[in-house]
Order: structure tokens, then C-alpha cells, then sequence
């Protein structure tokens, strides 16, 4: 049974993915829906809180089901769409880092990016 579902957004430059790090992890961009709320102002509400930008939600990628990382015990539904940044990313309020990942990204990864997200962006060749 599913505990939450979160927003994601798949965001690539120069064939690289967008992720940022919480705690010790990189997940994706975005985060849980607040009761009344759009998938996209979701994802346009945590891009603001996430990287201090606006966004143009794209279509749709993919949804997962995994144990959540950041909440363990607690299963997470993430449904992805790829989106454009409008600006230029830094860290806000909910993340210390961000980066542009590649396919064989040795850092700490959150399971949905790592186990499906990532694999399916490389078979697509959208990632190197």
C-alpha cells in the first residue's frame, strides 16, 4: 500500500540529469502533494523551495513504487515528468547540493533513481 506520492521532475542538460542531495542522498527534483494540489504546482512549488527556480513541466516519464529512502518503512509512489529549468539551479531552503548526474554516478542515490529512473534515461540514450 502506498503511504505518499511525490512529484518528480526528470530534468537533463548536456545529457546529464538534474538531482539534489537531502541528508546524504540525491533524488530527484520535487517532492509530496499538498491536499488540493496539481501535479504540476507541486513541481512548480518545489522547484521554488528546491532550487530557487521556476520550471516548465514537460510530459510524462514514468511512475515507481519503492520503499521510500528518506522515510524508511513507508512506501512511495513517484510520478515523473520532464520538465525545463528557468534559470539558473542553486540550493535552497531543502537541499545542500545540487549536481548533473550521469548513468554511472557513484554517489549516494535514492533506489527509484538509481534502480529504474537512471537505467531507463540511458536505454533512451537521453543520458550518457
Amino acid at each position: 500500500m502506498v503511504d505518499f506520492i511525490k512529484i518528480g521532475g526528470i530534468v537533463i542538460k548536456d545529457r546529464k540529469l538534474l538531482v539534489v542531495r537531502v541528508k546524504t542522498i540525491f533524488i530527484n527534483l520535487g517532492g509530496k502533494v499538498e491536499p488540493g494540489e496539481t501535479h504540476e504546482e507541486c513541481l512548480i512549488r518545489e522547484a521554488k523551495e528546491e532550487i530557487g527556480c521556476e520550471i516548465k513541466m514537460g510530459k510524462f516519464f514514468g511512475t515507481y513504487e519503492a520503499e521510500a529512502v528518506l522515510d524508511p518503512g513507508k512506501i512511495v509512489k513517484i510520478e515523473t515528468y520532464f520538465c525545463e529549468v528557468l534559470g539558473v539551479p542553486k540550493p535552497n531552503s531543502e537541499v545542500s547540493e545540487i549536481k548533473y548526474i550521469t548513468s554511472d554516478f557513484a554517489g549516494s542515490l535514492g533506489s527509484i533513481l538509481k534502480d529504474n529512473i537512471l537505467p531507463e534515461l540511458k536505454a533512451l540514450n537521453l543520458i550518457d
